[in-house]
């Protein structure tokens, strides 16, 4: 036995098997950590994509608000205009009442004038 150990020290057996031990520990080590890193790098990848998709939809809903903003101020310019023409109407309206009433009386003082003579 003596011997075998002084031949695996003289050759440095017993180091190299400890060493391939560590390097094979070490190896599944790493390969644990790229596989972690593989999963970050996977989640990083669909968190990218949702943002992708997020500031997409955003853009949509900006084009769409704007959209909005633009028929809103053309609404409001068209009811002012129906709204100033309505006023219009509404002092035609009165002016045809006023000639009317006007014309009544007119009749109704040419009758009494008749009615003088």
């Amino acid at each position: 036995k003596e011997t075998h150990r002084a031949i695996e020290r003289i050759l440095g057996i017993t180091e190299l098997l400890n060493l391939r031990h560590d390097v094979k520990i070490t190896r599944k080590k790493l390969d644990r950590k790229f596989d972690e890193v593989d999963s970050v790098n996977e989640s990083l990848r669909q968190v990218k994509q949702k943002l992708r998709e997020i500031q997409e939809n955003i853009e949509v809903k900006t084009a769409q608000l704007e959209e909005a903003k633009l028929d809103e101020k053309n609404a409001i310019k068209e009811l002012e205009e129906t709204t100033e023409e309505a006023n219009k109407i509404e002092e035609l309206q009165n002016k045809l009442e006023q000639l009317k009433d006007l014309e009544r009386n007119q009749a109704i003082s040419k009758e009494n004038l008749k009615k003088a003579t």
